[in-house]
């Protein structure tokens, strides 16, 4: 993890892996947005539909699996109240 400050305190950022990573963004695909070459940091996306233009340019780490109708009803301005993460099992 990288670590550089900026006016407000310290911003993490974390590595590329565009780099043959074989993920794809198809419908769904959770990607890390960045600035450029590793200053991904807490913000990420979800593709409403394939956007196979963003294949080797931002790192696709996730896919949702369900609940795709509530992704699809998201708009810009939406504010997140709680995110829950589950464990596989």
């Amino acid at each position: 993890m990288n670590q550089m400050t900026i006016e407000r305190g310290m911003l993490y950022t974390i590595p590329c892996e565009t780099g043959h990573n074989p993920h794809k963004y198809v419908t769904g695909a959770i990607s890390m947005a960045h600035r450029g070459r590793d200053t991904g940091s807490c913000q990420f996306f979800i593709v409403h539909e394939p956007q196979p233009h963003l294949d080797g340019v931002h790192t696709v780490f996730g896919q949702v699996t369900s609940g795709m109708d509530v992704v699809k009803s998201m708009k810009n301005g939406d504010v997140m109240k709680e995110v829950k993460v589950f464990d596989e099992e």
